[in-house]
């Protein structure tokens, strides 16, 4: 039985080669912070070694990324009273000042938090130190909330 086909158009070698690799922005992209899961691959010598495998910049970068792409956000982070500050009504919070004041919109907040998450989150992703110290957080509080509950139930 002969495979069926998904395109209406004739099944040549012109149709069936795959589309050429875009090219990468002048000036090459180290410059834009971000690899965008290009593979930068060595011509010079005739050869093929990759220079950079894909993703590891990104995830090397993504906080510096994220600091320039929000540097309003991250200087008034900065100003805030606690190093550990999540801006969610913190006193003496610049972030949530600003935002009060109408300097900053709390659309921008949210979007700088949103991407704070996914950040963390490809850390745990790729750290294996991170990944079981956050594991170890993740069944403290397990342990705390079940414990609660038992307490809370009559016995």
């Amino acid at each position: 039985m002969p495979p069926t086909r998904r395109h209406r158009r004739p099944l040549t070698t012109t149709s069936t080669a795959p589309p050429p690799a875009p090219a990468a922005p002048a000036g090459g992209l180290a410059g834009l912070g971000w690899d965008a899961g290009w593979d930068a691959t060595s011509h010079a010598a005739g050869g093929s070694a990759p220079d950079a495998v894909p993703g590891r910049v990104a995830r090397a970068s993504a906080d510096e990324g994220l600091d320039r792409t929000f540097a309003d956000v991250a200087e008034l982070a900065e100003r805030c009273r606690f190093r550990d500050c999540a801006h969610r009504g913190e006193p003496d919070c610049a972030v949530a000042a600003a935002v009060a004041d109408g300097v900053l919109s709390q659309r921008r907040v949210d979007s700088y938090r949103t991407l704070q998450r996914e950040n963390a989150w490809l850390r745990g992703r790729y750290d294996a130190r991170l990944r079981a110290e956050q594991r170890r957080a993740w069944r403290a509080l397990s342990r705390a909330a079940r414990s609660a509950r038992q307490r809370r139930l009559p016995g």
